[in-house]
């Protein structure tokens, strides 16, 4: 089973560029259009946590294991106040 990634970015281009890279890397995406969006549909998801440390737990929603993902970050602006 492929590892999923959220796309989140308000820049469609951008979003699908992202997209296209991560699914021919053989990852499941699911893209957001913002961070309310990708919040929406991360609570929607059901994650499975890899290793032995959860393997009997099962299967986890998102508030139960925001602390645990991994999250990347990037942005096209050098200055916060654009």
């Amino acid at each position: 089973m492929a590892k999923t990634i959220l796309a989140v970015d308000d820049s469609g281009s951008l979003r699908q560029m992202v997209a296209f890279s991560l699914k021919a890397a053989g990852y499941q995406v699911i893209e957001a259009i913002d961070g309310q969006d990708g919040l929406e549909k991360a609570r929607n998801q059901v994650v499975d946590l890899d290793g032995p440390k959860y393997a009997a737990h099962g299967r986890f929603n998102f508030d139960q294991v925001i602390t645990q993902l991994s999250i990347i970050s990037a942005s096209p602006y050098s200055d916060v106040n654009y």
